[in-house]
């Protein structure tokens, strides 16, 4: 009886760690869909929405060129549906893509065009705030006295709306959106600095945040990896030819390097922003931890647009998830080892075991020692 609750409490376990870990894969799909994206936030009006433009237009190398969309945030705002009475909530106004500002997070409908100045999309908090449910492509809805049609919902626990901006309007920061997902920040920052004239006082990195969530993720198949790892090398032991075992531990050594390299390979993905220039410099990654830990804080300090508070919030997600599979896969790991790693309780006589004996063979698989070999 005990057995058998000791074989489902492991199951329970394996069952628990493989849903947290699946569970993760899923939220670093999302983040990785931003990860080419970058924003710059500023404490004071940066540019309007027309200066973007004349930037686009006069740009020697349009073709290189990331999806550009400025934005600013409206706080306060009326916004009164066909329903219910009106709510003050949050307007965003973009002048862009709202594909790429809102890239993962359509929960129905379609974003409008460039030059839909009458469509609009909201948050599915709002959309139930006002309507009840989240299937309103097509209603009214009027925002700030001026009236729009609805084009599509936004996943989110916010409640706001989102509009085309005018081209006199102010914008408060700059999102860029990249195909290549590797492109650096400091790439993306001074491209910011080209477009408003000085740097952003908070800068969102999406591919920092989408290559640290990989490595979190990760861990749990290190840590199984390294236990199979270190099981398989031990079980190459047992074999008692010495010519045999060199070639066989050769091998074996060799297809770790390899899988070890290609692991690496696939678990690192940051920009050449994180590479010191001089492998020799020792201050490198001390100052460049201390300096993204005060861009993190900086940014902090602005209400995040709701593409980079759903990125921020799915990290943070990650890391409870990773926390749960990791315990239960050291759980795993152990059963594994001692699977693999059957260790002999009787290596050693009771009454005279040898020196040679108690030195080399004692915490080894008893086909090795010499006591036994005659078995």
């Amino acid at each position: 009886m005990k057995m058998r609750k000791r074989k489902w409490g492991k199951a329970g376990i394996i069952l628990t760690s493989a849903c947290c870990w699946c569970l993760s894969l899923l939220l670093l799909n999302k983040i990785e869909q931003r990860a080419g994206c970058f924003n710059g936030y500023f404490s004071s009006p940066a540019v309007t929405c027309e200066g973007v433009r004349r930037f686009q237009e006069q740009s020697q190398n349009p073709e290189i060129l990331p999806e550009i969309t400025a934005w600013s945030k409206e706080e306060g705002q009326q916004i009164r549906g066909e329903i219910r009475e009106s709510v003050t909530e949050d307007v965003w106004k973009l002048s862009g893509n709202m594909e790429h500002f809102f890239v993962g997070s359509l929960a129905g409908g379609s974003y409008p065009w460039e030059k839909d100045e009458e469509g609009c999309m909201v948050s599915t908090a709002l959309a139930e705030e006002l309507f009840g449910t989240q299937m309103i492509e097509g209603m009214q809805v009027e925002i700030a006295g001026k009236e729009y049609w609805i084009r599509g919902c936004i996943k989110s626990g916010e409640a706001f709306a989102a509009v085309h901006a005018e081209k006199g309007d102010v914008m408060q920061g700059i999102f860029l959106s990249y195909q290549d997902r590797s492109v650096s920040g400091s790439l993306a920052k001074n491209l910011l600095g080209q477009i408003v004239g000085r740097e952003p006082d908070g800068f969102w990195e999406g591919n920092l945040y989408s290559a640290a969530a990989r490595i979190i993720v990760t861990i749990p198949a290190w840590v199984l990896a390294a236990i199979c790892m270190s099981g398989v090398w031990s079980l190459t032991g047992r074999i008692t030819d010495f010519r045999l075992r060199l070639i066989i531990k050769l091998t074996v050594a060799a297809g770790i390097c390899v899988l070890t390299a290609f692991g690496l390979c696939l678990t690192f993905r940051f920009s050449p922003d994180y590479l010191p220039v001089m492998w020799s410099d020792l201050e490198f990654f001390p100052s460049l931890i201390e300096k993204k830990w005060g861009e993190f804080q900086n940014v902090c300090q602005f209400a995040l647009c709701p593409g980079d508070a759903g990125m921020l919030g799915n990290f943070r997600n990650i890391m409870f998830a990773v926390a749960g599979s990791l315990l239960a896969s050291i759980n795993i790991s152990a059963d594994i080892k001692a699977v693999l790693i059957q260790k002999c309780q009787n290596c050693l006589e009771p009454d005279n075991p040898s020196e040679e004996c108690k030195d080399r063979y004692s915490d080894v698989d008893c086909t090795r020692c010499i006591h036994h070999r005659a078995d």
